[in-house]
């Protein structure tokens, strides 16, 4: 993947989570709170859109210069097709999970209770030191192949199971 579709790519995450007024951590106390998290796609066409990202904005010669893609426009030529986001939508409902895709079909935000996130994402720690604790998420074969990575906090408590919102968020403070 090229530096510029992945800066596209982080950029877009960057910009849903900045204009998201709600994104909560999942160190959150409250049984009943929402956690949010997003899962950024793999697009469609990746080369033909890193191209089209250095068409704009290479001046001279290039036929898209300061030529920009609407949302609409990213989501047909480079976004998940309507039909894969609904088997999206389909597998997290089954979660209990409230789903939001983005515009540009590239970024949808996943939004529940931190059990329910752990289930859907079947999460579970992957570094346990305190100073870079990851998780590993896993999704059915038909849909991880459209993802490029999941942000947000899936934090699992290190060693156990998280059976209680409330008991594995305490420890992960």
């Amino acid at each position: 993947m090229k530096k510029g579709l992945l800066l596209i790519i982080s950029g877009a995450v960057l910009l849903a989570l900045n204009g998201e007024q709600s994104v909560q951590a999942a160190t959150t106390s409250k049984k009943s709170a929402n956690v949010n998290v997003l899962v950024a796609f793999n697009p469609r066409n990746g080369k033909g859109m890193d191209s089209y990202i250095n068409e704009t904005t290479t001046p001279g010669g290039a036929q898209n210069y300061r030529n920009y893609l609407t949302p609409q426009e990213v989501a047909q030529k480079y976004g998940l097709s309507s039909d894969k986001l609904a088997s999206f939508q389909k597998y997290f409902a089954k979660y209990h999970l409230k789903t939001t895709p983005y515009r540009g079909h590239l970024v949808m935000k996943v939004s529940g209770s931190h059990k329910n996130l752990l289930a859907a994402f079947k999460a579970k720690p992957s570094s346990k030191t305190k100073s870079n604790y990851t998780t590993s998420t896993t999704l059915p074969s038909n849909l991880k192949k459209n993802v490029m990575a999941v942000v947000g906090g899936l934090q699992t408590s290190q060693g156990k199971k998280a059976k209680k919102d409330s008991k594995s968020t305490k420890k992960d403070q």
